[in-house]
């Protein structure tokens, strides 16, 4: 996009940093959205890079209508966006998360199932036809080990290396429609951003602290 002025109001994300006041963004670089009326500034912050992950890992694990969805981390900073996109696209959705998040998942029409060891017993009778992963492998083993096909999955951690045959997904393999996607989901309420907290710039490492400790629900916010 190109057609931009001085005073616009604009969000989105450069892909090479974070935490900053001010930056230089070329209007000739994809991560430069429009902000909409009906979209808050807190929200809009979120949008680039976690909602533009969900949209890639949905369409590489070939996530279609039908698929009962397994999430590894579903309450998390990427997972609140894969959870409700994969609902909009007709899947039901199934995600890993600790037992005290339970009800936060159950109001975004979530099925929560503890992580940790045993989780591939703990899904028997779930029928898992795709899986996502957010956090760490053990999502894909569990899926693996449930019949599910590599093309069925995806991940968003590169380290270690994912089972032979399933994809990686980042935010920046988004199209232009993905932006798109989400923010008509969202001004037709099918889509809520949960903020966790806000934090101002001057406190970024206590935002990164209560980020590291995976209890926050939702997205964590700077501002300045």
């Amino acid at each position: 996009m190109t057609d931009f002025k001085v005073g616009d109001h604009v969000f989105g994300t450069t892909m090479r940093g974070a935490a900053t006041e001010q930056l230089i963004f070329s209007t000739k670089e994809r991560g430069l959205f429009h902000r909409p009326d009906f979209l808050e500034d807190d929200v809009a912050s979120t949008l680039a890079v976690a909602g533009h992950t969900a949209a890639v890992a949905l369409r590489k694990a070939h996530v279609t209508a039908g698929d009962t969805l397994l999430v590894g981390e579903a309450a998390g900073g990427v997972g609140i966006f894969t959870v409700q996109l994969a609902q909009i696209l007709g899947a039901k959705v199934i995600g890993t998360a600790s037992d005290t998040t339970a009800d936060f998942l159950q109001d975004l029409g979530i099925e929560q199932i503890s992580y940790g060891p045993g989780l591939a017993d703990r899904l028997k009778n779930k029928e898992i036809t795709a899986a996502i992963d957010l956090f760490s492998h053990e999502t894909l083993k569990a899926a693996l080990e449930l019949g599910v096909k590599a093309d069925k999955m995806s991940t968003v951690i590169m380290y270690p290396e994912p089972p032979a045959g399933i994809p990686t997904a980042t935010g920046g393999e988004a199209l232009p429609s993905d932006m798109e996607m989400i923010l008509n989901a969202i001004s037709n309420h099918q889509l809520t951003v949960p903020i966790a907290a806000k934090y101002s710039i001057d406190d970024y490492l206590e935002a990164i602290n209560l980020q590291m400790n995976r209890h926050a629900h939702g997205k964590i916010v700077l501002y300045f």
